[in-house]
């Protein structure tokens, strides 16, 4: 049985206006000197960002549900505060960190890129990404998208990798499509809309499921030996700066502990998922 959550009411209308400053760069920025990690407990609740993507995260009758949320509590109960999540598009996810409006956004992939922007936790699991194609396209790789329509969504690790991908000459797509949401690629792949995108296995699994489309999951991370690249750690972000110190430590120290103890894999397990490289970081290629 999933344990009792500690999380302060999420009010939709107050997380959209939240959203609107961000994206627009208003307001003022929270930070600059001090300690945030004693503020946060001054204040009793850490303001967490968070999105729509199931099943690792998802918002369901102003109940914040899936596995991130669940590894949220485990961390924020050994803290000692509770949760106030804050819903954004990927797009707001850095800048909500940099103008402190959130003071952790969950479950981000750490790209090159984010790391010259914020700063991460140790690795919360590893991501296992994927081409998402019509199952009966013919395509088996990034090599095949040569003069495809791809779409990507806006501030996503997936559109990180397939820029990387165009830029080393890997694949040179005839047009790329931008989404604010994880859904519609997948939809518009199903529609014939476009010929493919990037999601991760299990996300791509559950938005399968649910939907009913007829779509195959092409893994691309590991290479051949099956080690994760460094961009497949997914962990919280941070805003840069000395204020943000112990607040890292003290998620570090609380995530490590629960990977240690096996809290992690249940709260998986407890989700049907049982892919041991999501905490490995390796995947077994003869499994």
């Amino acid at each position: 049985m999933r344990g009792t959550t500690r999380r302060r009411r999420f009010s939709s209308l107050a997380a959209v206006l939240l959203l609107l400053v961000v994206v627009a760069g208003c307001g003022s920025d929270s930070g600059g000197g001090g300690d945030l990690l004693e503020e946060i407990k001054e204040r009793g609740f850490i303001n967490v960002g968070a999105y729509s993507y199931p099943p690792y995260t998802e918002l369901v009758s102003d109940e914040w549900t899936g596995f991130y949320a669940e590894f949220t509590d485990e961390i924020t109960k050994k803290i000692g505060v509770e949760v106030n999540v804050v819903f954004l598009t990927p797009a707001a996810f850095i800048p909500a960190v940099q103008s402190g409006r959130v003071d952790t956004v969950i479950g981000l992939s750490q790209t090159a890129q984010r790391e010259q922007e914020v700063r991460f936790s140790e690795p919360m699991l590893w991501s296992i990404d994927c081409l998402m194609v019509k199952a009966d396209s013919g395509i088996k790789g990034l090599e095949d998208l040569d003069g495809k329509t791809i779409g990507l969504t806006r501030g996503s690790a997936g559109e990180t990798i397939a820029n990387d991908k165009i830029s080393a000459g890997i694949f040179t797509p005839g047009e790329i499509r931008t989404y604010d949401t994880y859904e519609a690629p997948l939809q518009d792949i199903d529609n014939g809309r476009i010929d493919a995108g990037i999601w991760d296995t299990i996300g791509a699994a559950d938005a399968v499921k649910r939907g009913g489309q007829n779509v195959a999951c092409i893994p691309i991370s590991q290479d051949e030996t099956g080690k994760l690249p460094d961009s497949s750690r997914v962990g919280w972000v941070f805003k840069k700066g000395s204020e943000t110190d112990s607040l890292v430590k003290a998620f570090n120290d609380a995530q490590g502990t629960l990977q240690q103890d096996g809290t992690f894999l249940r709260i998986l397990n407890e989700y049907g998922i049982d892919e041991p490289a999501l905490l490995s970081g390796e995947v077994d290629l003869d499994r």
